[in-house]
């Protein structure tokens, strides 16, 4: 004979689903705000020392930290560490700069990640806008 499914055995089992979810879930609501607020903390901060750095640029012409740390790692010949410096700064400079960040994006959407590759792609646009209204000033 056949057995018949009833709705409260179908129940069972997707609640228990939902339960177990809901027990092991990595973070509650008064988790994720906190994450939250730490993180837009942090953001805070590095704007506030952005900004304190930008000031100091303007206003003080040549920091004498700063000349002293340029010159002394300038003075290094060691031909290891130039071309250490070489390969650590190689992402930084144009076209492979501008294709690791499109490539970041495209994998971004392609992993369904829209609203992270929205983003990403108007920080990639913006940020070289940026560089270069800050040069031309």
């Amino acid at each position: 004979m056949k057995k018949t499914t009833t709705p409260e055995t179908i129940d069972k089992p997707q609640k228990a689903v939902v339960e177990s979810s809901q027990e092991h879930s990595s973070s509650s609501a008064g988790v994720q705000r906190r994450k939250a607020l730490l993180f837009q903390l942090s953001v805070g901060i590095m704007l506030a020392a952005f900004g304190i750095l930008t000031f100091l640029v303007v206003t003080v012409p040549v920091l004498s930290i700063d000349l002293s740390i340029t010159q002394g790692l300038q003075s290094i010949t060691n031909p290891i560490f130039a071309g250490l410096m070489t390969y650590i700064s190689w992402a930084g400079f144009s076209p492979q700069s501008f294709i690791i960040c499109a490539v970041i994006v495209i994998l971004l959407f392609i992993f369904g990640y829209f609203w992270e590759g929205t983003a990403g792609f108007l920080i990639a646009a913006i940020v070289p806008l940026l560089n270069l209204l800050a040069k031309v000033i």
